[in-house]
């Protein structure tokens, strides 16, 4: 374990426990001396000393640090993805605030201020992200200067080899200092680690012997370092992994997609309540773009097309935004198709409209879909939904992906969107339903925000 992650982990403690408390003493301030909403909420005609709140802010702020652990807020590592972060310090207020709620409820004891109350924990919220945003900064700037990068060293040569180096040297927080190919003896690989001040060791090669690996595993053992295995026999594409005993001895389950039981009932409850909330938040942008869409060329609002998911069709619903014929001249363009496989993509549709090219680089023409998700058809994050021709082209390990509902967003749109090539977008979309959780939900749906914001221009 590097110090720095240590650093990191430890001061987020005191820091939150500040933010709390400061959070609730600016909404104790705010609520004393303005109106904060001129007009409508009007100074308040007696609140209690601040004293008085001190007793309540303390235990509150520790009881956040209580929930934060519990739910994995302060695991020590500097390679946690930033977005599932930010996604469990939203959750852990959340819970928090139910727990102070419940509190006061069940003592029926009066609370001074309501309105402190509700003040305290946005403005908790935005601190505490806040805060997370100055250390991941302070982190990627470090990162750049070279320290507290986490050196690693790759045993191995085949493709995933290849694909775990790509994706080490994508991230800032890892330096690659080489790949040993073949491993001639544990005395060549420690003399390599100590040349290169190794901290990590990914072994990747499955062909090692038995022999060489308990001692390249010992190796590490002994000298504290940081030891992985990636077997390829068990490639990405396959089903999801359960570690369990049997008779005492390890076995390995290929088990089915976490989406069943309580996994699908808390996906669905979270599709319903987004999907019913950004429908009635989103009500003026669908009403100005319906016009719009109506204004600037013949034809219906709403362009309908036929979509499988789960082996149900299903119609889904998106903004019109090419011109009325534009399925008859596909056929037409089909030999133009810039994209391997059976999906197809031109990136200068002719089909396209003025406005449709605007709908779609900012991805407004995807919003209808929300209706979709809330009958149920589809789910705000998961595979891309697929046409009937496009399927009856797919071969068997493509098909994984129809297991469950296909998403609005999903794992291949925010990693890539039309820059990505028909296999990658498969392996990605696997991933997500052999690997699905709420946390990596939230962690999509806080990347498809940044993604339509900051890159967009699909086509």
């Amino acid at each position: 374990m590097k110090r720095s992650e240590i650093l990191f982990a430890v001061i987020l403690l005191p820091l939150d426990f500040l933010a709390v408390i400061g959070s609730f003493s600016l909404a104790y301030w705010l609520r004393t001396f303005t109106d904060l909403i001129p007009g409508v909420q009007l100074p308040i005609g007696y609140i209690p000393p601040f004293l008085e709140y001190s007793a309540f802010l303390w235990k509150a702020a520790l009881l956040f640090l209580v929930i934060g652990v519990t739910q994995g807020v302060y695991i020590i590592q500097n390679r946690a993805n930033f977005s599932r972060e930010l996604a469990k310090v939203l959750i852990t207020a959340l819970i928090w605030f139910a727990a102070v709620l419940a509190w006061f409820f069940l003592r029926r004891a009066f609370f001074f201020s309501r309105l402190v109350l509700i003040y305290g924990f946005v403005f908790s919220v935005l601190l505490l992200i806040l805060l997370r945003l100055m250390l991941k900064l302070t982190q990627n700037i470090l990162f750049r200067w070279n320290i507290a990068k986490t050196r690693v060293l790759i045993l191995g040569a085949n493709s995933l080899t290849d694909h775990v180096y790509a994706a080490l040297k994508r991230n800032p927080a890892y330096e690659v200092v080489g790949c040993v190919k073949q491993l001639d003896g544990v005395p060549e690989l420690a003399k390599m680690i100590a040349e290169q001040r190794v901290e990590e060791l990914i072994q990747t090669q499955l062909n090692l012997s038995q022999t060489k690996t308990e001692e390249v595993m010992a190796y590490c053992q002994e000298n504290h370092l940081c030891y992985r295995f990636l077997p390829d026999l068990i490639e990405l594409h396959q089903l999801n992994i359960n570690v369990q005993t049997l008779a005492g001895l390890p076995v390995i389950e290929l088990s089915r997609t976490p989406l069943e039981g309580w996994g699908r009932v808390l996906k669905r409850s979270v599709d319903l309540a987004g999907s019913g909330l950004g429908l009635l938040l989103l009500s003026p942008v669908l009403l100005a773009v319906t016009i719009l869409v109506k204004l600037d060329s013949p034809g219906p609002v709403l362009f309908s097309h036929v979509r499988i998911s789960q082996g149900k069709k299903f119609p889904i619903y998106k903004f019109r935004s090419m011109v009325l014929d534009a399925e008859a001249k596909k056929r037409a363009l089909l030999q133009q198709n810039e994209r391997e496989g059976p999906l197809f993509k031109l990136k200068e549709d002719p089909r396209i409209t003025k406005l449709g090219a605007f709908l779609r680089k900012w991805s407004i023409d995807e919003l209808p879909q929300l209706i979709n998700v809330f009958k149920g058809e589809m789910s705000l994050v998961g595979p891309r939904p697929h046409l009937e021709e496009e399927i009856k082209q797919y071969k068997r390990h493509h098909k994984k992906v129809l297991a469950i509902k296909a998403g609005i967003t999903g794992m291949a749109q925010v990693s890539g969107r039309s820059n990505l090539d028909f296999e990658e977008e498969v392996r990605l979309d696997t991933f997500y339903v052999e690997h699905w959780s709420i946390w990596l939900d939230l962690n999509i749906l806080f990347k498809t925000v940044y993604v339509v914001l900051f890159r967009p221009g699909k086509y």
